[in-house]
């Protein structure tokens, strides 16, 4: 599963002995001791690798392209595999990133806290990262002041563009105290250290407000307000913005970060820009290779024949060893382009504005929020008069976004374990643990939390007080939280 991949364009100044030394320093200064290799040195090997079967790093210099290939591979105890490529082209002074895990259902992650990898500051303090149309790729925000206000107004009237998409946060407007730092909807040196080598954030550091309303009035953001620019590619002058909300601050800025993360993600790589694209390329040049070595035995079959059925045998095994491994990779390339093309059709819609915007609320279970919502549209729908345009909207929304009912399942599900209810048995504890309660002991009673929420406290009898005692607790359950 891909969780990121960008491309960077790298400065001239960047060498392969420079490349493989910043790579180096990488491994090395991991913060995490156990995910340190020790011993990698390379001294132009074509390839080498380092490490053990559970973490290793490989090089792979294919020379008659100028690239170089890194991969850095850790197989966790649970047999989560996690890989991170560098491949660096020097004909073209690009480098593609790219972190993949191996999907493994129990172990889900989700994007809170994702940054982009600590290789990109290293690059960044090395000064290897070539500016985006003037302006440099850093891991801090660029100030907008008065003397610099063109960068943003050039931005928002459409006069510049950028590879990188755009982040600028306008001041919060109140009274501030004396000596306190301006005020910001988002914590934005930590919105910049994560996005480093992803997006430019701007931050309006003087009072630009009626600077830029001048000359970009309402398409700009103002008062704590944040605009997303995308000015290239296949967004080209598309914007996202969002309002302020200094009680959701933590929020506001995983959201960013989220779309933006996905943004660059789905981006579709040459094949050479990944792992597998140069191996592949690297095994074609062996098999032609091989095939060259095969005609010019071919040719001297006559002159020793008992001697080249040798050499047959031989080139027979290592081109079907060679096909077979081009097949496997020609299959993850072809995984790769399907994932990236749904990802790039899901953030494409996205892009668009949504008919309901989600609030803060967080599912407790995938796909929670949406089945709640259209169990509501679908009841409204029941009540309405066919053939009407309400009816039509509804049953269409409906229809669009296959309601499955989740709601539904799980409350019949709680009044089967609450059926002839007559003490909590370890089968119906183990069931309602697997629908999401906790339970704890409380005397003569159990409390229930589905999936931790504190806020709909739920109280189980050990034993009921009469037959009605198990659908009422079954109803009380399904009204608080299905």
């Amino acid at each position: 599963m891909l969780l990121f991949s960008t491309m960077l364009k790298i400065a001239r100044a960047m060498t392969k002995e420079k490349f493989i030394e910043l790579v180096i320093e990488w491994n090395n200064t991991n913060k995490y001791k156990d995910n340190i290799i020790p011993g990698v040195e390379w001294n132009g090997e074509k390839t080498i690798r380092f490490g053990n079967e559970t973490l290793w790093l490989e090089i792979v210099d294919y020379e008659d392209k100028g690239i170089i290939a890194v991969r850095y591979e850790k197989v966790q105890a649970d047999e989560v595999v996690w890989d991170t490529d560098y491949i660096m082209n020097f004909n073209d002074m690009n480098l593609a990133i790219q972190l993949e895990r191996s999907y493994k259902a129990e172990t889900m992650i989700t994007n809170a806290g994702f940054s982009t990898p600590h290789f990109i500051s290293i690059l960044i303090n090395a000064g290897m990262l070539a500016n985006d149309n003037g302006l440099e790729v850093f891991n801090r925000p660029l100030e907008i002041t008065a003397e610099n206000i063109d960068v943003i107004t050039d931005i928002v009237t459409k006069k510049k563009t950028y590879a990188l998409p755009v982040i600028y946060v306008s001041r919060i407007r109140k009274r501030i105290a004396k000596g306190q730092e301006n005020i910001f909807p988002v914590d934005i040196g930590w919105l910049s250290s994560r996005l480093k080598g992803v997006a430019h954030v701007l931050v309006e550091a003087d009072d630009l407000n009626d600077n830029i309303k001048t000359v970009c009035g309402e398409h700009c953001d103002y008062n704590g307000d944040i605009g997303i620019f995308f000015t290239s590619g296949e967004y080209v002058h598309k914007i996202r913005r969002f309002k302020k909300d200094e009680k959701r601050r933590k929020e506001s800025l995983e959201k960013i970060i989220d779309l933006l993360i996905k943004h660059v993600t789905i981006q579709q790589l040459d094949k050479m820009y990944t792992w597998q694209g140069v191996n592949n390329a690297l095994l074609l040049d062996m098999l032609n290779v091989q095939n060259k070595r095969r005609e010019a035995a071919e040719s001297e079959r006559d002159k020793a024949q008992n001697e080249t059925n040798d050499v047959y045998a031989v080139f027979d095994e290592e081109i079907s060893t060679l096909n077979k491994k081009i097949e496997e990779l020609t299959k993850t390339n072809e995984k790769f382009s399907a994932e990236m093309f749904a990802m790039s059709s899901k953030l494409s819609q996205n892009m668009e504005p949504p008919v309901i915007v989600q609030g803060y609320e967080k599912e407790l279970y995938g796909g929670e929020i949406k089945d709640f919502i259209l169990s509501a549209l679908s009841e409204v729908q029941k009540n309405t008069k066919v053939g009407t345009r309400k009816y039509d909207v509804l049953s269409d929304i409906l229809d669009k976004n296959k309601y499955q009912q989740l709601n539904k399942s799980k409350k019949e599900a709680v009044k089967r374990i609450f059926s002839g209810y007559k003490n909590v048995s370890t089968t119906m504890k183990q069931q309602l643990e697997e629908l999401g309660f906790t339970l704890t002991e409380d005397g003569k009673h159990y409390k229930a939390l589905y999936h931790g929420d504190s806020r709909y406290p739920i109280t189980i009898a050990k034993t009921p007080s009469d037959n009605r005692t198990g659908m009422n607790i079954a109803h009380t359950i399904s009204e608080a939280v299905f």
